[in-house]
């Protein structure tokens, strides 16, 4: 047990170790009489240039669900996840015309292998190597759940998720 250094309460040693030595009402009325910054954030938007090397150096990256045969060094693993729902008015486009228009997983994919990338890209390398991709499918509750359409079927969403990872290297010839 210890005291609080502000107030002087009694407070136990998890208290103590967790809020710099202030019981938790004086914690809460230090946070409370922090004032909020007053300088503004400047956002420096990029410029078209930047972009289109952005851009660039991403195509660069190389995506393999295998190995590379040139010489690499590893750096680290990364993974990506990204899910794609299907549309609003999807499954009752699909009741009236009898064609299936779910979620996209072609969406989603190619954003995960935008992740790896971009991934691969912050840590420096030039590749990712042994790309391993997961999907799931999952049925979510949809914004008009009874009601007029319930007897087209309407109340579930169809979800794709697309889970991936890989190792990220660095060629080194």
């Amino acid at each position: 047990m210890g005291r609080c250094t502000q107030c002087g309460k009694e407070i136990g040693f998890s208290t103590r170790w967790n809020n710099y030595g202030l019981c938790d009402e004086c914690v809460i009325q230090r946070k409370l009489n922090t004032p909020a910054p007053t300088e503004e954030i400047e956002i420096i938007e990029p410029t078209e240039e930047e972009i289109i090397a952005l851009r660039q150096n991403l195509a660069n990256i190389f995506l393999s669900t295998g190995t590379i045969q040139e010489p690499f060094k590893v750096i680290d693993v990364v993974f990506a996840m990204d899910s794609q729902d299907q549309g609003l008015f999807s499954e009752v486009l699909s009741k009236m015309t009898g064609f299936h228009i779910g979620a996209n997983p072609s969406s989603a994919f190619d954003k995960v292998k935008l992740q790896l990338r971009s991934q691969c890209m912050q840590l420096g390398g030039d590749a990712v190597i042994n790309c391993q991709f997961e999907h799931r499918v999952a049925l979510a509750n949809s914004v008009i759940p009874t009601g007029p359409l319930s007897n087209l079927g309407v109340g579930k969403k169809q979800t794709v998720e697309i889970f991936s990872y890989g190792t990220v290297v660095k060629l080194t010839n």
